[in-house]
């Protein structure tokens, strides 16, 4: 058992922002599956879950940082789950969000650390930079939401359903892509400065991610 244990530590270790990946992509690509389902927003409390418990889960090295990750990850799990028994407590919903927001940054905030702190290109700088960027689009999901809920009406269509956090799970990446769909946009002043910066936020991640990796690579060679 213990053999098992450490085994399954050594893995955590090597691909600490594996399993982030693939929790954050599995919940976007299986969300709108379950959106008219019976259940639904139950299931996408499970499936968030599974991403702060991976987020938690990623190691790092500054324990300074780990423990923060940890004890705001779990509030957030905790504060999720009172958020869908109690959806009608707006207090609780705004805690929820900003403590989860909170958290999103600081794993980014680990993810970059750890980019930046590692001399070679290998696979835990490229699945670092991937959970980074996909980081990115989760704590923006979670700052509109504070937005709408703060500023109601700063999004059209209204959304209809305030901490309806799937429709701004849509908007945080479309507008970290700069697609511009146009079929939720920024109408009050605070969305729409902020989605610039977000937009801006974005691009700057990418350009600089690449510029390390290649001056790393290249010094690597």
């Amino acid at each position: 058992m213990k053999k098992y244990l450490l085994k399954s530590f050594e893995y955590l270790q090597d691909h600490e922002y594996l399993l982030l990946i693939y929790f954050t992509l599995f919940t976007l690509i299986l969300y709108p599956f379950l959106e008219w389902h019976y259940n639904g927003a139950l299931r996408y409390h499970v499936l968030l879950s599974l991403i702060l418990l991976a987020g938690v889960s990623s190691t790092g090295d500054r324990w300074q940082l780990i423990w923060s990750t940890v004890v705001v990850g779990l509030l957030s799990f905790g504060l999720s789950w009172a958020d869908y028994v109690l959806e009608s407590e707006k207090w609780l919903l705004l805690l929820y969000l900003i403590v989860t927001l909170i958290f999103f940054v600081l794993v980014l905030t680990k993810v970059l650390f750890s980019i930046f702190g590692h001399t070679k290109v290998n696979k835990h700088l490229i699945f670092g930079s991937i959970a980074g960027y996909l980081m990115i689009g989760m704590a923006g999901a979670f700052a509109f939401a504070i937005i709408e809920l703060s500023y109601p009406g700063s999004f059209a269509p209204a959304v209809t359903t305030i901490g309806n956090i799937p429709s701004f799970l849509y908007y945080s990446f479309v507008s970290m892509l700069t697609i511009g769909y146009w079929d939720m946009v920024p109408v009050g002043g605070q969305a729409q400065m902020r989605s610039v910066l977000f937009a801006i936020a974005g691009q700057l991640y990418l350009t600089i991610i690449v510029w390390v990796l290649i001056g790393k690579y290249v010094r690597d060679k």
